[in-house]
């Protein structure tokens, strides 16, 4: 329901409450739109709630969308050079969803209050919601219920489901470590990395990877290992070609290898002729191990087990997980100012400096967080300094208006003559 259409209505609960007895200014309209009707306040409120929560859900997939498709093409970028099993990808963004909507949710509660609210500003809307008495703080009141939802949702994903997600992803990432590049993403017929510059290509593969057939591969060291008259040349290449390949595990050591049977080895420098040709019926090449990021281990514990430890990066993680619902109520008193504008005005100019309010208000908890982390920034005031300095902003700027109407009130003319009898 459009707000401009109950106007009748609300016109005449106002006439119906008015009172000519206490009417100082003496007009027969003077409080016409002065009171509400508490089933009127319902319909509003349930009018505002839906406006709310809808434009939340659609920013907050909007920017979920963004969020995910940046990361997934990182993701692939890893899985094309070996370092994550293509299986796992859906599975990482799924693990790391909760930790994306942590941050995500806040500022699609803002977006949200700025254009609804800006929009019935824009339209003249709340023009008649003022008028029937609707202050700055009963506006308040009326937000605090989609915003509760908001801020439940947030407190969820930081405190029970993000740790959750990056403890299977702990366990992902530790299982993507323990594989070599031939049990993931193996593939004959195409030229593959296999680390340290080295490139693989095999002709057939059996089904549990572990042997190979027609097997060549081209290493590439760094320009510094090759030495041409004392001095670092052009990097040697060394090719490999071999009739057979598997792979082997040294018991003791746990160090995996690449076994070639039956092949030669050709060192090439470009440029020259071949220095070295050699035929071996054995040839073993280490597998390094793949270096997978893995989430810090304090993002794994609980928010209890953090509560209760003493060290600075498990207090760091802690004012982490408690800053994204604290963030959903600096947000909320910060919009609800910023989405006030003049119908004969832009919008854009509020909005713009909402939107680079939330980048700087994240990226110093970012900063906080890694200061404390390593020790460089005491656990008090931590990041409750940084909520401190923005929650007083948002606190001036929803009150400013209030207080400059006063002021503007007892310096009017007037406002200080003292009635003489």
């Amino acid at each position: 329901m459009h707000l401009c259409t109950s106007w009748g209505i609300i016109s005449a609960l106002g006439d119906a409450r008015v009172n000519p007895a206490t009417d100082v200014r003496g007009g027969p309209h003077s409080k016409l739109y002065s009171y509400l009707l508490p089933g009127t306040t319902l319909l509003i409120l349930r009018y505002l709630s839906r406006a709310l929560l809808q434009g939340w859900l659609a920013s907050s997939c909007v920017l979920l969308l963004i969020v995910v498709s940046a990361r997934f093409i990182k993701y692939l970028q890893q899985a094309a050079v070996g370092e994550l099993k293509t299986s796992f990808l859906l599975w990482i963004l799924l693990y790391r969803l909760p930790g994306f909507l942590e941050m995500i949710l806040p500022l699609g509660l803002l977006l949200s209050v700025l254009f609804v609210y800006g929009r019935l500003y824009a339209n003249s809307e709340m023009l008649v919601l003022e008028s029937c008495g609707t202050s700055q703080g009963r506006l308040l009141r009326w937000t605090l219920a989609p915003s509760a939802v908001v801020l439940l949702t947030v407190a969820l994903m930081s405190l029970v489901l993000a740790p959750w997600g990056a403890g299977r992803l702990e366990q992902l990432l530790a299982t993507q470590a323990s594989m070599t590049t031939f049990d993931s993403n193996l593939s004959p017929g195409r030229f593959q990395p296999i680390g340290q510059g080295r490139v693989l290509y095999t002709e057939a593969l059996t089904q549990n990877h572990s042997h190979m057939q027609e097997v060549f591969v081209a290493a590439h060291p760094p320009a510094s290992k090759t030495i041409v008259n004392g001095q670092a040349g052009a990097p040697a290449v060394t090719l490999l070609r071999a009739q057979g390949g598997r792979v082997s595990t040294d018991p003791e050591t746990g160090a995996r290898y690449l076994v070639f049977s039956d092949g030669w080895r050709f060192d090439v420098t470009p440029g020259e002729k071949v220095s070295r040709l050699t035929k071996y019926a054995s040839y073993a090449v280490r597998i390094p191990d793949l270096a997978v990021e893995a989430p810090p281990q304090s993002s794994t514990l609980s928010s209890l087990a953090l509560a209760a430890s003493s060290l600075p990066e498990n207090q760091a993680e802690l004012q982490w997980r408690l800053s994204p619902p604290l963030m959903v109520v600096v947000v909320l008193f910060m919009a609800l100012p910023l989405a006030r504008v003049n119908p004969r005005q832009g919008r854009m100019m509020k909005r713009t400096a909402a939107l680079l309010l939330y980048p700087v208000y994240l990226a110093l908890l970012i900063s906080g967080r890694s200061a404390l982390e390593a020790g460089r920034f005491p656990t008090w005031p931590g990041l409750w300094g940084v909520h401190a300095l923005f929650g007083s902003f948002a606190l001036v700027l929803f009150f400013f208006p209030g207080i400059q109407r006063q002021w503007q009130r007892w310096r009017a003319p007037g406002s200080h003559t003292v009635r003489t009898v």
